[in-house]
Protein backbone atom coordinates (compact mmCIF):
# COMPACT_ATOMS: atom_id res chain seq x y z
CA UNK A 1 0.00 0.00 0.00
CA UNK A 2 0.62 3.62 -0.54
CA UNK A 3 0.71 6.13 2.25
CA UNK A 4 -1.76 8.76 1.07
CA UNK A 5 -2.75 7.33 -2.23
CA UNK A 6 -3.82 4.13 -4.05
CA UNK A 7 -1.97 3.02 -6.68
CA UNK A 8 -4.56 3.67 -9.74
CA UNK A 9 -4.47 7.23 -8.11
CA UNK A 10 -0.79 7.48 -9.02
CA UNK A 11 -1.53 6.12 -11.79
CA UNK A 12 -3.93 8.66 -13.01
CA UNK A 13 -2.43 11.28 -12.26
CA UNK A 14 1.01 10.04 -14.33
CA UNK A 15 -1.47 9.62 -16.72
CA UNK A 16 -2.93 13.31 -16.84
CA UNK A 17 0.79 14.82 -15.84
CA UNK A 18 2.67 12.44 -18.85
CA UNK A 19 0.30 10.43 -20.89
CA UNK A 20 2.32 9.12 -23.13
CA UNK A 21 4.69 8.04 -19.82
CA UNK A 22 4.61 4.03 -20.28
CA UNK A 23 4.37 2.72 -16.45
CA UNK A 24 4.47 -0.78 -15.21
CA UNK A 25 2.77 -1.27 -12.27
CA UNK A 26 4.34 -3.16 -9.60
CA UNK A 27 1.65 -4.59 -7.19
CA UNK A 28 0.87 -7.41 -4.56
CA UNK A 29 -2.72 -7.16 -6.06
CA UNK A 30 -2.65 -10.39 -7.98
CA UNK A 31 -6.17 -11.26 -9.02
CA UNK A 32 -7.53 -10.92 -12.43
CA UNK A 33 -9.71 -7.80 -11.22
CA UNK A 34 -7.04 -6.10 -10.40
CA UNK A 35 -5.07 -6.06 -13.15
CA UNK A 36 -7.73 -5.33 -15.42
CA UNK A 37 -8.46 -2.76 -13.60
CA UNK A 38 -4.63 -1.76 -14.12
CA UNK A 39 -4.33 -1.76 -17.21
CA UNK A 40 -8.04 -0.28 -18.34
CA UNK A 41 -6.29 2.40 -16.14
CA UNK A 42 -3.52 2.99 -18.56
CA UNK A 43 -0.92 0.91 -17.08
CA UNK A 44 1.55 -0.41 -19.86
CA UNK A 45 2.34 -3.51 -17.92
CA UNK A 46 1.32 -5.11 -14.65
CA UNK A 47 3.60 -7.53 -12.58
CA UNK A 48 2.49 -9.00 -9.36
CA UNK A 49 4.82 -9.01 -6.24
CA UNK A 50 6.84 -11.05 -6.20
CA UNK A 51 8.86 -10.80 -9.21
CA UNK A 52 12.13 -11.32 -10.34
CA UNK A 53 14.49 -8.68 -11.92
CA UNK A 54 14.80 -10.55 -15.13
CA UNK A 55 11.05 -10.54 -15.75
CA UNK A 56 11.13 -6.43 -14.80
CA UNK A 57 13.70 -5.92 -17.48
CA UNK A 58 12.12 -7.96 -19.78
CA UNK A 59 8.75 -6.40 -19.50
CA UNK A 60 10.40 -2.94 -19.83
CA UNK A 61 12.24 -3.75 -22.60
CA UNK A 62 15.74 -3.27 -20.66
CA UNK A 63 17.04 -7.11 -21.52
CA UNK A 64 19.46 -7.21 -24.04
CA UNK A 65 17.28 -9.81 -26.00
CA UNK A 66 14.09 -7.74 -26.02
CA UNK A 67 12.80 -6.67 -29.66
CA UNK A 68 12.78 -2.78 -28.12
CA UNK A 69 16.11 -3.32 -26.65
CA UNK A 70 17.73 -4.55 -30.16
CA UNK A 71 15.94 -1.16 -32.31
CA UNK A 72 17.11 0.90 -29.45
CA UNK A 73 20.70 -0.49 -30.39
CA UNK A 74 20.19 -0.35 -34.16
CA UNK A 75 19.02 3.18 -33.96
CA UNK A 76 21.94 4.21 -31.64
CA UNK A 77 24.24 2.70 -34.49
CA UNK A 78 22.03 4.56 -37.38
CA UNK A 79 22.18 7.62 -35.64
CA UNK A 80 26.34 7.41 -34.49
CA UNK A 81 27.18 6.64 -38.66
CA UNK A 82 25.06 9.41 -39.98
CA UNK A 83 27.31 12.29 -37.49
Amino acid sequence: MLPGASGLEVLDRMRQAKPTLPVIVLTAQGDVEHRVTGLDAGAADYIVKPFSLSELAARSGLSSGSPRRRRRRRSRRATSRST
